[in-house]
């Protein structure tokens, strides 16, 4: 088990890098809705600390978690960092056995969790 989890947590620090490197990430209100014809607008009002937020993607309400650091500091870009669980588990439970809120407090960047959609997808 702590050999998966390291493994996890390696995955999930070199997307972390990899994002770095790229153009600032556009962040969404609260249950905002978006259609093709319309661009996402950039918040600077995620406020620090964990939040569950909403997105609706083509009718289907998605959910996730974001944990924002104490350095935040919404007047310029932050790195952010996706983090997928695995089949049979949940955001949450990633934020738990990760350990990676915390690193996202001392290095600085966005930690967000989506959840998936519960479904199945060819048997899996």
């Amino acid at each position: 088990m702590k050999k998966n989890t390291f493994i996890t947590v390696i995955t999930i620090a070199l997307v972390g890098v990899l994002l770095t490197s790229c153009k600032p990430i556009q962040t969404l209100e609260r249950s905002a809705v978006q259609t093709p014809a319309q661009s996402i607008a950039q918040t600077n009002n995620l406020g620090i600390g964990d939040r569950d937020r909403i997105l609706t993607v083509g009718g289907l309400k998605r959910t996730y978690l974001v944990h924002v650091p104490n350095s935040y500091d919404g007047n310029k870009p932050y790195p952010v960092v996706l983090a997928f669980h695995g089949g049979g588990s949940d955001a949450k439970q990633l934020v738990f056995y990760s350990g990676l809120n915390k690193t996202a407090d001392t290095e600085n960047f966005i930690a967000v969790y989506p959840n998936g959609t519960g479904e199945t997808i060819q048997g899996y």
